[in-house]
């Protein structure tokens, strides 16, 4: 049995409707979820957005600085990990709050799409710290240079993701 999207939309809909229904008549449940949505992305953001201007700095910075950044960026990941599955958590409820709506909605399937961008160049990010923090001094420059893109790239999809939520919060 094959399901077209008009189908697998309608389907979607009707599975997520007692969520829809409960979401719809409850004011602070609304909040409570927008609210954990934005706060997550905000400090997600934050943090990557903070140690991205840091491993733009750091390859000019002594050996101690730089290990220090190194082991501090290791850490702050798993915060901004646990941050973006709160996102994501909380974004299928909002999804699920108005399949129909958000199921068309261009802006909606950007962000999506910005946010698996986020996540590919997160591991990228990941890789070269990790070079960086137990590999051998030869391919440090190499590495400093692809965590350098990747915090361009990240700082670059951080903006687009905030303008593109702002973006379906005026679309509804």
């Amino acid at each position: 049995m094959s399901m077209d999207g008009a189908g697998l939309i309608a389907a979607a809909t009707a599975f997520a409707a007692p969520w829809a229904s409960l979401y719809s008549k409850s004011a602070p449940l609304e909040l409570g979820v927008v609210a954990t949505h934005v706060v997550a992305m905000l400090c997600a953001g934050g943090l990557a957005i903070g140690f991205d201007r840091g491993s733009l700095r750091a390859r000019a910075w002594d050996a101690g600085g730089r290990e220090h950044h190194l082991r501090e960026l290791h850490t702050v990941h798993a915060t901004v990990t646990a941050l973006l599955v709160v996102c994501l958590v909380s974004g299928l409820l909002l999804f699920a709050a108005d399949v129909k709506t958000w199921a068309a909605s261009v802006p909606f399937w950007i962000k999506m799409a910005l946010l698996v961008a986020l996540l590919a160049n997160a591991l990228v990010l990941q890789r070269s710290e990790g070079a960086l923090r137990l590999g051998p001094q030869g391919s440090a420059s190499r590495a400093w240079t692809t965590l350098r893109a990747s915090s361009l790239i990240s700082l670059t999809l951080w903006i687009a993701v905030a303008v593109f939520g702002v973006a379906l919060s005026l679309a509804k």
